[in-house]
């Protein structure tokens, strides 16, 4: 919400802005700028919604931003656009976490 009071824009808006100088590829501006699923139409974009589900997952295994904590809830919706189900969906955590240490580890 500050970053629209001030500048207007949130932080979605502002790195698909980023990433569409930079030429990424629509599909993935649009991700980036849709991810957090706020409007009806976002869920229509399949990889907001994986961008979206990795958020939760990372947030499941406390690597997640404290002040995004609130945009990743795991609700059957998000699943469905994925083909997913929950109990495919909870193993992944058990990467995510092995791949952070990795990541940590080897900072």
């Amino acid at each position: 919400m500050w970053e629209g009071d001030v500048f207007s824009l949130g932080n979605c808006e502002v790195a698909a802005l980023i990433l569409g100088e930079w030429r990424f590829p629509a599909e993935i501006v649009g991700a980036v700028r849709e991810h957090y699923l706020l409007r009806e139409t976002d869920y229509e974009g399949h990889l907001a919604c994986l961008l979206n589900l990795a958020g939760w997952l990372t947030t499941q295994e406390n690597f997640g931003l404290p002040g995004e904590r609130s945009f990743w809830k795991l609700s059957p919706r998000k699943l469905a656009c994925l083909g997913l189900d929950e109990a495919e969906l909870r193993p992944l955590g058990v990467r995510v976490r092995n791949e952070f240490e990795r990541l940590r580890r080897s900072l």
